[in-house]
């Protein structure tokens, strides 16, 4: 087993520990050495050194592997078809932060930020189900 693949195992552990209810979805999520964070839905890529840092800021990399495995939870990679990319990005990311929020772990809490809560509550008079298709739409509709 190389240094990342243990790095690995360390980290997505102790996010077992923090969430059980994502043990299979953690469990099918390996490991592959890239120039930067991000999922295909079968692989969490990061750089050994992302995963090397995540002994000392565990917050972060938590907060980034609970963040790609959600990605593949919720479909987000599979179900892009003719959308934007851009567009289906962002609306994936967003309803991936807005999943994260309601989860209210402390430790993957941001700091609060006034306009991220204008937009918030734009989208969810728009959207009252907060799903990267909804916010697409709502995306679209504003361009």
């Amino acid at each position: 087993m190389t240094d990342g693949e243990k790095r690995y195992q360390i980290l997505r552990g102790r996010l077992y520990e923090r969430l059980p209810v994502l043990a299979l979805a953690l469990g099918l999520l390996d490991w592959r050495e890239a120039e930067k964070t991000g999922t295909d839905g079968q692989l969490f890529y990061a750089p050994v050194s992302f995963l090397a840092k995540s002994q000392t800021d565990r917050e972060t990399a938590e907060r980034t592997l609970l963040h790609s495995v959600l990605h593949a939870m919720l479909g987000h990679i599979w179900e892009r078809g003719n959308r934007a990319e851009g567009k289906w990005s962002l609306a994936c990311d967003i309803a991936v932060e807005e999943v994260i929020r309601e989860l209210e772990i402390p430790s993957c809490a941001l700091p609060d930020d006034a306009m991220q809560d204008s937009w918030r509550s734009r989208l969810q008079d728009a959207c009252p189900h907060l799903t990267a298709e909804a916010i697409y739409n709502f995306l679209l509709e504003r361009q």
